[in-house]
This record gives C-alpha cells, sequence and structure tokens, in this order.
C-alpha cells in the first residue's frame, strides 16, 4: 500500500484509511519525538490483534453483526494495551459512516484517563485527524458523524440504560468493581451487534478478574466470536536497563505480574512473603514504656463496614529500625457500627503507657474522634490521603519490609492485612496501597502502619545519621518534628 511521507496523508490515502483500518493502523504517526508510523515498529503481537480486531471495526462502522463480539486482550506492562485500542477507537471515530455510541470503563478517572490521553496522542502526532476529532475531558466526539466515546469511573451513576456499539473495560486487574463491569457488559450484551473489549494486565488467582479471564479463555478455543490474547513477555521497546530498575523497586511478585505476566497466587503482591517471615522475629507484644525509644501509631478507622486498626510502633534512639510494638483492631457487628467509645479509652490508655510523640490518621470519619482524643491530650497529626502521601506510604511500606528496617511480633491480623496489600500506580502521583474488600475489610491494620511507617523510618533515619556532635537531644527533637510531618520531601 501506498504510505504518506509525511505527517499529512492524501487525499487517495484517506480514502484507502477509511475502508481498510488496517492500513490506517499501519500509517499512523505514533506521539513520541521521531513520530514513526506504527507500521514500521510493530510487534508481532500487536499485529495479531489488529488482524482480530480489523474486521469487527468494519462491521461496526457500517451496522452488521462483527465476526468477534468479545476480545481479551491481557499484556505486560508497557506493551501498549491502551494504546492499540484507542488506536482502534480512533478509526471509529474518524471514519464510521454512522454515529456510534461507545464506553470506555475502569475503576477511577486516573485509569480511564491513560486511555484518554492515548488518544489525545495520537490526534496531536497525526494533526490532520484534530479536524474530525474533538477531545473533552469525559468525551471524545467527532461533531460531524455524531460518534462519541465517554469516558465511565465505577463511582460514576447512569452507566445503566445506555444501548453501547462499543464498550471498552480498561485495567481490568486494577481495582475494577465486577458490579461495575458486569453492568457495562450487560448493557452491551442488550445490542445487536455490540462490542465489548476487556483489557488488563495479570491479576490474582481467586479473583473474579481471573474467573472472567478463565471463561474467556476457556471459551475461545472453541468460539470463534471471542478472541483472547496473552502476552507474557517484556515489549521489545522496553530495555533491559528499565527492566532492571522494575525489579529493584518492585517485590519479586509484582514484577512477574507486571513484567512477565504470571497471575499472583494470595491476597497481594506489595509486600513478598519471606520478606514478612523476615521482619516477624520479635517474641509478642511490647506492652511497656522503654527507656532510649519514641513511640508513635497509626489509625485506620472504619466505623460500621469496615474494621478499625491501631497500630503502635517505637523507634530507637540510634536504632535505625521500627518496632511493631501492639496492633489493635476491632469489628462492626452485624448491623451495627464500631463503639467508637471504646476505640478513644484504648487509644488514651495507650498513649498513658508509651507517651506518643504523634497519632497519625486519615482524617475520613475521623475528625470527632482525634478532637476528642486531642482534648484528652494525645497528640494527634492528620494525614491525608493525597497523591503524594499515598506514594511517600507505599513506598515507605515496601522498602521497610525490603530493606528489613521494621520488626513485628505474630499477629494473626496484622500479618493477614500485609499480605493483602497491593500496589496499584497512579500516573502523576506515584504508588499507592490497595486491598481487595472481604471479610475482613480492606487491610486495616496494614493501612494503619502505613499511615505512620514513613515518618518513623524518616526519624529512625536521622537519629542514626546524626553528625557526632550533634546532642541527642536535638537529634530527637528533629525525630519528633519527623514524625509530625509525614509529607515533607
Amino acid at each position: 500500500m501506498n504510505m504518506p511521507t509525511s505527517n499529512v496523508p492524501t487525499a487517495e490515502q484517506v480514502r484507502t484509511y477509511a475502508s481498510d483500518p488496517l492500513a490506517f493502523l499501519s500509517g499512523l504517526r505514533l506521539p513520541v519525538p521521531q513520530k514513526p508510523r506504527l507500521g514500521d515498529c510493530i510487534a508481532d503481537f500487536q499485529r495479531e490483534a489488529f488482524e482480530a480486531l480489523a474486521p469487527t471495526l468494519l462491521a461496526v462502522a457500517v451496522g452488521r453483526v462483527p465476526p468477534v463480539d468479545r476480545y481479551w486482550i491481557e499484556r505486560t506492562k508497557g506493551a501498549s494495551k491502551d494504546g492499540d485500542i484507542a488506536a482502534c477507537l480512533l478509526w471509529l471515530l474518524a471514519f464510521s459512516p454512522r454515529p456510534l455510541e461507545m464506553r470506555a470503563g475502569a475503576s477511577d478517572f486516573d485509569q480511564v484517563n491513560e486511555l484518554r490521553k492515548s488518544l489525545r496522542g495520537l490526534v496531536r502526532a497525526n494533526e490532520w485527524l484534530s479536524a474530525r476529532i474533538k477531545i473533552q475531558t469525559t468525551k471524545i466526539l467527532n461533531e460531524a458523524t455524531g460518534s462519541a466515546l465517554d469516558f465511565l469511573t465505577s463511582d460514576a451513576t447512569g452507566s445503566h440504560g445506555s444501548r453501547p456499539d462499543v464498550t471498552v473495560v480498561n485495567e481490568m486487574s486494577h481495582g475494577v468493581d465486577e458490579e461495575f463491569a458486569s453492568t457495562l457488559c450487560d448493557d452491551a450484551d442488550k445490542v445487536a451487534g455490540s462490542v465489548v473489549i476487556l483489557a488488563t494486565n495479570a491479576g490474582f488467582v481467586g479473583t473474579w478478574q481471573h474467573k472472567w479471564r478463565e471463561a474467556n479463555r476457556l471459551q475461545a478455543e472453541t468460539d470463534e466470536s471471542v478472541f483472547f490474547q496473552k502476552v507474557s513477555e517484556p515489549a521489545l521497546w522496553i530495555s533491559p536497563k528499565k527492566l532492571a530498575a522494575a525489579k529493584s523497586r518492585n517485590s519479586n511478585s509484582r514484577y512477574r505480574r507486571l513484567w512477565r505476566g504470571i497471575w499472583s497466587v494470595g491476597g497481594g503482591d506489595a509486600i513478598d512473603e519471606a520478606d514478612i517471615e523476615r521482619a516477624t522475629q520479635l517474641p509478642g507484644p511490647i506492652h511497656q514504656c522503654e527507656p532510649g525509644w519514641l513511640y508513635a501509631a497509626g489509625l485506620d478507622l472504619g466505623i460500621r463496614r469496615d474494621r478499625c486498626g491501631f497500630v503502635v510502633v517505637r523507634v530507637m534512639l540510634g536504632g535505625g529500625v521500627v518496632q511493631v510494638c501492639d496492633a489493635r483492631s476491632w469489628e462492626p457487628p452485624e448491623g451495627g457500627t464500631i463503639d467508637l467509645r471504646h476505640v478513644r479509652q484504648v487509644i488514651g490508655e495507650s498513649h498513658r503507657l508509651y507517651r506518643f510523640v504523634r497519632v497519625a490518621y486519615d482524617p475520613y470519619q475521623a475528625v470527632l474522634l482525634s478532637q476528642d482524643l486531642m482534648a484528652d491530650g494525645v497528640p494527634m497529626a492528620e494525614v491525608t490521603f493525597n497523591g503524594q502521601n499515598l506514594d511517600i506510604m507505599a513506598r515507605a511500606i515496601l522498602a521497610a519490609f525490603r530493606d528489613s528496617h521494621i520488626e513485628l511480633y505474630d499477629d494473626p491480623q496484622l500479618l493477614a492485612d500485609l499480605r493483602a496489600l497491593n500496589i496499584s500506580e497512579r500516573r502523576g502521583f506515584g504508588y499507592k496501597l490497595t486491598a481487595p474488600s472481604n471479610a475482613s475489610g480492606h487491610a486495616d491494620l496494614g493501612t494503619a502502619l502505613a499511615c505512620i511507617l514513613p515518618s518513623a523510618i524518616k526519624a529512625a533515619t536521622s537519629l542514626v545519621a546524626r553528625p557526632a556532635n550533634c546532642p541527642i537531644e536535638r537529634a530527637v527533637r528533629h525525630a519528633v518534628r519527623e514524625i509530625a510531618d509525614i509529607s515533607r520531601p
């Protein structure tokens, strides 16, 4: 086929693109500095997916029943999952002669925005498309034909009742709610000729995502209307240096899941089991205040649906290791709420025992309790769960266990919560800790520990690294300031 030699195709080439999605995809300029054509650097797994999608794109554009109506696209991190889906949606937006209703859903705006940014990047790299495609915050549309792509998140209202021609459920393994995903797919099933694309990295065995994955994999073996793709190796454009950096900053299970496509067995992959076992060396809780230590605590408050977690830690003056002294957990009674009076009593008694430097807490649902505790003399410190602090907490808990900067005792609930923690990435904000909702809540003790751990580690480091001429009293005052301010760089 004739390929454009500039960023602007000829009228004849545009007519070819309109009738041949593969020609359009091959000639599409990529949003990188050199703006190469996709056809000049395409990987085999991309070609396989595009060849499977092209007949479906043509069928959807003219209102015919597509040969394939469901696609499961599972790839390793950085393997152009978002970019390739965006390119296919872009062809439909630009060239469908009839108005199409398309939807893309994910767990939150950060996740769904990855697809939007991929589309925006492609339009900018192929400026001739900007006359056809208008990009808005929650929608991309072709005003001439009426085709539109709407972006939805799990907490969006009004997702029922639509009749979409194309539905994309993106980032399946990153916290998408099953009910939300089911609603999107159910709406698609009501429309003859509708197409569903399910896109994901490898996730966790035993989850609903894995159940869906296996169902699609098995159906694809005998049903030609289902396409299943699994890419289990890093893309060729991911350099060995970047892979080595990813391996060094992630737990082994997380690296294997994201970069090698291996589904993780167990509740989470933020912390390796070997690191948890190595840290579990204290004989039991420490119910005494000993000289030479600074004591602090973290609080994650649940009231009706989740448990309430409270974790006490201490840092030795000149030591450098954080020890977990105590872990308390309250579960709401069936149909009732946690007795916050009892929580307040326990925290007050703990403060009288340990003389906390700070108690770090998430202000969500805890404002009144924190005010009461402050009136009792407990030094409460608000830790807002914004992007910066979530990243700090996630990195701190990863580093603490990987670098053996933490010691704890065998508390079944705390260990279960730590094992349940996952790491997810927020574009522009780094990492955050997540945990699936189950009968035990949302890993509340793990979250409580994460609230206080970053500042405790900074305090421990500042005490160890103090200059020889720095009196210990001054070092302690500095460490106290570190514990008081989690978000200071």
